[in-house]
């Protein structure tokens, strides 16, 4: 399963704050500002025996096109991440591998 950068928005964070560290904690790079909010959806998952009732907001992030890097990641990423990499919408759209939300190729294309 793939997905894009995701995290939990701490205390005292607003959503802008929280896409910029998570994107540093979860690919390596620095940013100082995040585009456009691209949707805010609801949904439910399960993750190690615990649900989780999760509204998320994804924000267009442009960045160069090095790889991503795992020397931020905690101790439950390292575990549980099993690879990560930049995909274009044509790859997104075109792979059989399950990718996180749904239809992602489609939002990408309509801001990009």
């Amino acid at each position: 399963m793939w997905f894009p950068v995701v995290g939990a928005v701490e205390d005292g964070e607003t959503l802008d704050e929280a896409a910029v560290r998570e994107t540093g904690e979860e690919t390596g790079f620095e940013i100082g500002v995040v585009g456009p909010p691209l949707f805010t959806r609801g949904f439910q998952w399960v993750f190690d025996g615990t649900a989780y009732d999760q509204e998320e907001t994804c924000f267009l992030v442009r960045i160069s096109g090095e790889p991503p890097t795992d020397g931020r990641w905690s101790e439950v990423e390292k575990a549980t991440i099993v690879g990560h990499r930049w995909w274009t919408v044509e790859e997104l759209r075109c792979t059989d591998e399950a990718v996180y939300p749904e239809g992602l190729a489609d939002i990408l294309e309509r801001f990009l």
